[in-house]
C-alpha cells in the first residue's frame, strides 16, 4: 500500500474505534431526562414540532419533480419522433436510390415494401413477444424475449413483404397487359 492509502485507512479505523466507543457509553444527558419528564399540567404548553415551511418545501419538490418526469417524457418523445422520421426517411432514400441504380421502379417499390416489412416485422415481433411474455408471465430474462421476438417478427415481416411484392407485380402484370402498357 502506498503512503496515502495508509493515512486514510488509518483515518478510518480512527473514526470507527471513536464512533463505537461514543455509542458504548451509557451516560444519559439530563436535558434529555429533563424534557422527557412531562407531568400532565406541561403537555399543554409542548411544542409539537409542526413546521409549515417544511410541508411546503416537500410539496415544493413534489411539483418539481413531477415537471422534470414530465419534461423527460416528452423529450423522450421527440427523440422517438425524430428517429423514426430519420428511419422513414432512410427507407424512402435507399428504396429510390435503388430504382434509379437499377433504372426499374419496380425494383424501387420492391426495396421499399422489403424494407417496410422488415422494419414493422422487428418493431411489432419484439414488442409482442414482451406483451406476450408479460402476459403468460414467463420466467426468461426480457433480453432473450426481445431478441426472439425481433428475430421472429423481422422474418415474418420480408416472408410477408415478399408476398406482397409478388402480389404487387402479378395484379401489376395483369393491369398492364389488360390495359396496354
Amino acid at each position: 500500500m502506498n503512503k496515502w492509502t495508509r493515512i486514510v485507512f488509518a483515518v478510518i479505523v480512527c473514526g470507527f474505534i471513536a464512533v463505537s466507543a461514543a455509542a458504548q457509553t451509557n451516560v444519559a444527558d439530563p436535558t434529555i431526562v429533563a424534557q422527557a419528564e412531562t407531568t400532565p399540567d406541561d403537555v399543554d404548553h409542548l411544542d409539537d414540532d409542526f413546521a409549515p415551511g417544511l410541508g411546503i418545501f416537500a410539496l415544493f419538490m413534489v411539483v418539481i419533480l413531477l415537471m422534470l418526469v414530465v419534461a423527460g417524457a416528452l423529450l423522450a418523445f421527440v427523440v422517438v419522433c425524430i428517429a423514426a422520421c430519420l428511419a422513414a426517411f432512410g427507407i424512402l432514400t435507399t428504396s429510390t436510390l435503388t430504382g434509379l441504380l437499377s433504372r426499374r421502379p419496380r425494383t424501387a417499390v420492391k426495396a421499399f415494401f422489403l424494407q417496410l416489412g422488415g422494419i414493422l416485422g422487428l418493431a411489432s415481433g419484439a414488442g409482442l413477444a414482451v406483451l406476450a411474455a408479460w402476459l403468460c408471465k414467463l420466467q426468461c430474462s426480457t433480453l432473450s424475449v426481445v431478441i426472439t421476438g425481433a428475430l421472429t417478427g423481422l422474418i415474418g415481416g420480408v416472408v410477408l413483404a415478399m408476398l406482397f411484392n409478388l402480389a404487387w407485380e402479378k395484379g401489376l402484370t395483369i393491369l398492364l397487359n389488360r390495359f396496354g402498357r
